[in-house]
């Protein structure tokens, strides 16, 4: 919404709705990526003492729903890019790549794991724009 706010467009008529959408669209592609991000990790967070209290580790919620849910959280997200124009599609899809390969193994590397976390805030705020 910070782009919003500095380009002065806040009052510009469908400016603040889009904004809105996007954010919902990140949410989702945020959603689908940390439930991706736990199954994946399951196993090493069911040994842990404090992260085996999370949904999934925890057998709270299980890895098919999970997978599922994930699932179709990225798909509403990727389609309401899609309704948004390339540019945003494009930049989702981006947050999305960079996020899984962060999930897949990004997160073990040094400093590249706090590279990406800080891209990943970049590219929100790029969306925004």
């Amino acid at each position: 919404f910070a782009a919003l706010v500095f380009a002065r467009q806040l009052d510009v008529p469908g400016q603040l709705t889009k904004a809105v959408v996007a954010f919902l669209a990140f949410c989702a592609a945020s959603s689908a990526m940390y439930l991706l991000n736990d199954i994946l990790d399951v196993k090493q967070d069911r040994l842990h003492p404090e992260k085996c209290r999370r949904p999934i580790a925890g057998g709270k919620l299980s890895i098919r729903t999970a997978g599922l849910a994930a699932a179709v959280l990225g798909a509403v997200a990727l389609g309401v890019g899609w309704y948004l124009g390339r540019g945003f599609l494009g930049i989702l899809a981006a947050y999305v790549f960079i996020t899984v390969a962060y999930s897949l193994g990004l997160k073990n590397v040094f400093l590249v794991d706090v590279l990406v976390i800080s891209i990943g805030f970049v590219i929100r705020a790029l969306a925004g724009a």
